[in-house]
């Protein structure tokens, strides 16, 4: 008879060429095969990094030779078992079908809690949703205690509000599975949102969990780090991992965060993100800014006249991304020249300089209709397209057609041009800058009329920032080109431009180790070779990371490209949630067979 030896070892069919061995007419080599998954089981801690291509044909040269031994009488059968077990025990220990179908039959289990933690509006951008996210921390904890992990809450502060109180941040919550030296760490981060953020953190959360179930041991040690503002800046957080480097986070090998979905129906690995810088063009007639290092921003404001007009903004370094913020108040000064309040435009038109006519004179000037950006700089920072990156571009599955009825329009930027291909399109939305106009505050936007004129006005926009692009380069460049475009209008208003984020991007190695883990993991849960993409978007603590600890950060998601992230029916699909977690948990095991230096 035949005997698929794949297939014996692992339960189940394998994509591998198949390897027969005739054992007919001997019965002790048949029972020797039906004892392998045992003993194979028992050896399972051993870490050999084999090719499983090398791994077949030596096995199959080892089978060519016992058949030849075997008719010339040579009794080699206890030999045989042994040297089935050197050959295959590191690459099948894995218990692939046990790990998978336990998901498979727990998933109701993983729903539930998933609806659970998403009835929780934990949402950090609504102070009056802090209780819920103070308690989203708590459950996170528990669950992960109930599973058996090392759970610490830290306490990382306070956070301003506009009224000039203070409330609690949410703790962060660290969690550890295992601390066997012999292994690898990988530390997993978390922020908000059905698919975004909490359908993936219970993901991983479910993945340790499912090894916990059935006994077997994790592959690799497992860190956890958990937090609740992510969508807001990770208030704290920045602190705290710089204060953790020499102890949480002193062992750990690799970092992993699947805080981004895929591109379209196939699945994706994430290797860079754009930066942010977030600018505040202010036009008003006088502006009086005082920065202190003593008082708090809330004794500040009782300095100020009750009757004052104040406003509070918090301004974040671009050069220290892991310092310490600062306070600026600002006052609208009532001894000046010009309009001390919002004016009348049928008393008062045609005779004031009016600020929104300038604001609005300047924000033209950063962009031109064709996409252009017209700061000085910006463009010539950014490296050309190399020929490697247009082939990985090219290589993606990304339909033009759809993507424009998607968001529901019927010309894109740059579908005029020649080279007009959905790689043009990608470049453009990953690795090239772009400038974005957000809003005007100050402005007059309700529905109906008014004639007001505004006496002073904020525009906000931002410019996504690439490798090779500095932040506080950056932050000199617009202020000085806005400065002159606005000296030449010879306005007797006052500009003040102030970056208020300073976000650096992210980029890694596709080539690396730990991307190659993530695509082998892949391709055994979902059968296809995944997509190398990068992220228009921003994940400033990404860059973070790999600053404070020097280790290499690989981005797997597995949100669905159209789950709406932010959006009022955001979602994730079961399909995306369930074949997610065992996407993690197979992830962990390709990662334990990375050679540990």
């Amino acid at each position: 008879m035949e005997e698929n030896i794949t297939e014996c070892l692992v339960g189940q069919p394998c994509k591998a060429p198949r390897v027969s061995l005739d054992t007919s007419g001997d019965p002790e080599a048949r029972q020797n095969i039906d004892v392998l998954p045992a003993l194979t089981q028992k050896l399972g801690k051993a870490h050999q990094v084999v090719s499983i291509l090398g791994l077949l044909s030596e096995h199959q040269r080892k089978t060519n030779e016992m058949r030849k031994r075997t008719k010339a009488g040579d009794q080699m059968k206890g030999t045989r078992s042994v040297c089935f077990l050197l050959l295959f025990t590191g690459v099948f220990s894995f218990r692939f079908q046990e790990l998978t179908q336990y998901v498979n039959t727990h998933q109701e289990d993983f729903v539930q809690t998933l609806k659970e933690w998403i009835a929780v509006e934990s949402d950090s951008s609504d102070v009056t949703k802090r209780p819920d996210l103070h308690r989203m921390m708590e459950m996170t904890a528990e669950k992960l205690k109930l599973i058996g992990g090392k759970v610490e809450m830290s306490d990382i502060g306070t956070q301003m509000i506009a009224n000039g109180s203070s409330i609690s941040l949410p703790k962060v919550v660290t969690a550890q599975f295992g601390e066997d030296p012999t292994k690898h760490t990988v530390w997993n981060l978390y922020g908000r949102g059905a698919s975004d953020n909490k359908a993936p953190v219970l993901a991983w959360i479910h993945a340790v969990q499912v090894y916990k179930e059935l006994n077997i041991e994790l592959p690799v040690n497992v860190k956890l780090l958990l937090e609740g503002m992510e969508e807001t800046g990770s208030d704290g957080l920045y602190e705290f991992i710089e204060k953790q480097k020499d102890s949480f986070l002193v062992d750990v090998d690799y970092i992993i965060i699947s805080d981004c979905v895929w591109l379209s129906k196939r699945p994706a690995i994430t290797y860079g993100t754009r930066g942010n810088c977030y600018f505040f063009a202010e036009d008003l007639h006088v502006q009086m800014a005082m920065k202190s290092s003593v008082l708090s921003p809330a004794e500040l404001l009782t300095q100020f006249h009750p009757n004052s007009s104040l406003t509070l903004k918090l301004s974040i370094p671009a050069h220290k991304i892991l310092g310490q913020s600062s306070w600026w108040i600002e006052r609208e000064v009532q001894e000046v020249e010009g309009p001390k309040k919002d004016l009348h435009s049928g008393v008062y038109g045609g005779t004031v300089i009016e600020p929104m006519t300038d604001l609005i004179g300047i924000l033209d000037k950063l962009i031109s209709a064709e996409g252009q950006i017209l700061v000085p700089g910006i463009r010539e920072a950014v490296e050309p397209l190399s020929d490697e990156e247009w082939k990985r571009l090219q290589e993606i599955q990304f339909d033009l057609h759809t993507y424009k009825q998607e968001i529901g329009v019927t010309r894109l930027m740059y579908s005029n041009k020649a080279r007009a291909t959905h790689v043009e399109v990608l470049a453009h939305r990953w690795r090239y800058p772009t400038v974005s106009i957000h809003g005007i505050e100050g402005a007059f936007s309700s529905s109906g009329t008014k004639t007001v004129i505004p006496a002073k006005v904020i525009g906000k926009f931002s410019i996504r920032q690439v490798p090779n692009m500095d932040p506080p380069t950056v932050e000199k460049q617009v202020s000085d080109y806005l400065h002159s475009v606005f000296a030449k209008r010879k306005s007797p208003n006052k500009l003040n431009v102030t970056m208020v984020i300073g976000a650096k991007p992210w980029l890694a190695d596709p080539k690396h180790m730990l991307y190659e883990a993530g695509k082998a993991a892949i391709r055994k849960v979902f059968g296809e070779d995944p997509d190398l993409i990068r992220e228009g978007g921003t994940i400033p603590i990404a860059q973070a990371f790999q600053d404070v600890t020097g280790k290499s950060i690989i981005m797997l998601p597995i949100g669905g490209f159209d789950d709406g992230l932010h959006s009022q029916n955001e979602k994730i699909s079961r399909y995306n949630y369930i074949e997610g977690t065992k996407l993690f948990i197979t992830f962990l095991n390709e990662v334990s067979q990375i050679k540990k230096s």
